[in-house]
Formats: structure tokens, C-alpha cells, sequence
């Protein structure tokens, strides 16, 4: 996760479902935690202007949630139309009250020393996961929020026994 994908339209499609998951608020929703897979802002490619749906308003996005839709649209683009400068955080969306009250979120920053072994990237991403397992113990549903897709496992690369 960057900060420069903060309220784009995959960002909208994950809150649609984690809305739609936890949103209730009765004695039996689910407690939802988000773990930001945070890391520094790449400046080598154009990645991060997919807000094209918030600037021309599209009933397809809309009908989806109309709540959030026009929250997104209200946090990131101005009466002329233009893009808000400064919203592309992720504050933006943990103080939005868009997701259900009592989320808990966690946002430490991932980042590498220059110099880093595998090695010692390897213990910084374990440590990194503990403190987010540490923050969301008590959630019944976790969002691992990577924002750079998704890599599927087939059987071959399946998940060790065990592992849920």
C-alpha cells in the first residue's frame, strides 16, 4: 500500500466489501481490522491515478454504495472538480467513519535499510507481521490491504499443512 492509492477505485471496491462484511452496527457484526501493508512511495512509475470514477461521476460505482461513493468523491475532489491536494492518505480513510466503529487499524511503515540482507528482511517482515498480528488480534475479520494485487497459489505452491 502507498499513499498515493488512498480513494482509488480499488480502494473503493475493498471498502464496498469490508462495509458490507462488518458495517452492522448490532451486537452481532463482526469486528473488522485493516492491516496496511504500508511501504514508501515509488516515484518510478505514473501508478496511483485511477480516480477517474470519482471525477466523472458513474452510476455503475454509485449504485454500489452510494454513501461511500459520495464520501470518496467529497474527500478527494473539489467543487471544480479538481483533485484536493494533500487527501491521498491514509488517515484520509481511517478518519472517515466509512468503515464500522471500533475498526482497528494498523499502518506501521514497512521499509528497508539500503544495505539490507534477505536476511534481515526477512526478520524486518516478521517483526512488521507480528506487530500487526499484535494490533488486530481481537478482529474477526482481518484485511491485509497490499494494494498490488493478489498472487494465487495453486497446489504445487499451496500454503504449508496447517496454515489457515
Amino acid at each position: 500500500m502507498q499513499h498515493r492509492y488512498v480513494l482509488d477505485v480499488g480502494d473503493f471496491g475493498k471498502v464496498v466489501l469490508l462495509r458490507s462484511l462488518c458495517g452492522s452496527d448490532s451486537p452481532t457484526s463482526l469486528r473488522l481490522g485493516v492491516v496496511w501493508y504500508l511501504v514508501p512511495d515509488e516515484s518510478h512509475n505514473d501508478d496511483g491515478k485511477h480516480v477517474g470514477y470519482l471525477k466523472r461521476p458513474k452510476p455503475s460505482f454509485r449504485d454500489c454504495d452510494l454513501v461511500l461513493y459520495d464520501a470518496f468523491r467529497h474527500l478527494l475532489v473539489g467543487d471544480d472538480g479538481a483533485l484536493i491536494a494533500n487527501r491521498r492518505h491514509l488517515t484520509t480513510i481511517e478518519g472517515s467513519g466509512l468503515l464500522p466503529d471500533g475498526t482497528v487499524f494498523y499502518g506501521d511503515p514497512l521499509e528497508f535499510p539500503e544495505a539490507s540482507t534477505v536476511e534481515d528482511r526477512s526478520l524486518l517482515r516478521h517483526e512488521w507481521l507480528n506487530g500487526a498480528h499484535r494490533r488486530t488480534v481481537q478482529a474477526d475479520v482481518v484485511s491485509l490491504d497490499p494494494d498490488n494485487g493478489f498472487k494465487c497459489l495453486g497446489r504445487e505452491q499451496s500454503m504449508p499443512s496447517g496454515t489457515k
